[in-house]
């Protein structure tokens, strides 16, 4: 079985660089004044129903008349406000022990975006639980991370999404000072069987699974299953169905899958057809 302490979570971040490449740049960059990039953010839906996924395209533009040098990677950031007014930092890579190295820096000619897709539904609100320090003392802090992960992942997943409740909520991307404009997205309470799937679910720890499928424990996988074959056509299926794939494919490059985990496997791709890949 894996176990949270030696798996390394692939995380649902996909860099793009949207660009065309015009001769050769002059090597150094001094850091683009902020009139010269432009910001945006394009969310995949409009609305969700509580718990469901979303996905926010941030773009970065330079518009000004000269290339500018961005960090690699993830670099911009992405805010998340259910006021309109005070914005919180949504970071997926929150529950991460050791950062995943800093990609090499990239260059923006005039006229090039660089495009980042951030899926978003779990948000790892209690890293630091009540009576526990961020500055604990060096050698128990590895420890007491992995713990706080422990005790975190078995909260009920209502507790840690990214939109913890039913209402309107504004997002932003954000690059040093510079801000985009809001997108907004309306989330509703579920309805129906979708209501009765989501009851039972919101005690699983589902939402991490969809945000981070690496994270999914053989325990995990008895429970979704059991989820599909009473809800298979819920608003929330396909997305756990994509996710079991896609942890089901990478636990069989490792070792092989037992037979019970085999069928499900190919069951879940009859059933909801080409998820080769479990990130939103």
């Amino acid at each position: 079985m894996k176990s949270r302490e030696s798996s390394v979570a692939h995380w649902l971040i996909i860099a793009v660089l949207v660009a065309v490449t015009i001769g050769l740049p002059a090597i150094g960059y001094a850091d683009a004044p902020d009139r010269d990039i432009e910001l945006g953010i394009q969310l995949s839906k409009l609305s969700v129903v509580l718990g469901e996924p979303v996905v926010a395209t941030l773009k970065l533009a330079n518009t000004g008349e000269a290339p500018i040098e961005v960090p690699g990677g993830l670099c911009l950031g992405l805010m998340i406000s259910q006021d309109g007014m005070s914005y919180e930092t949504y970071d997926p890579n929150m529950l991460m022990a050791y950062r995943m190295e800093q990609a090499k820096p990239e260059v923006l000619n005039p006229g090039q975006t660089k495009v980042i897709q951030v899926g978003i539904v779990y948000a790892p609100r209690l890293l630091f639980p009540s009576g526990e320090k961020e500055g604990a003392k060096e050698t128990t802090k590895a420890t007491s991370f992995l713990e706080r992960v422990k005790r975190h992942h078995y909260e009920p997943s209502s507790r840690h999404l990214a939109f913890p409740k039913p209402g309107q909520y504004w997002l932003k991307s954000a690059y040093r000072k510079s801000e985009s404009l809001a997108a907004a997205i309306s989330v509703m309470e579920p309805e129906g069987k979708d209501a009765e799937a989501w009851a039972q679910l919101k005690s699983t720890p589902y939402a991490l699974a969809v945000q981070l499928p690496d994270e999914i424990w053989d325990a995990d996988v008895a429970v979704f299953r059991e989820f599909l074959g009473l809800y298979p056509d819920s608003v929330y299926s396909r997305h756990l169905a994509r996710a079991l794939i896609s942890h089901l494919e990478d636990r069989r490059d490792s070792k092989p899958l037992t037979p019970e985990d085999e069928d499900l496997l190919n069951t879940l791709r009859r059933r909801y057809g080409e998820l080769r890949q479990g990130r939103l």
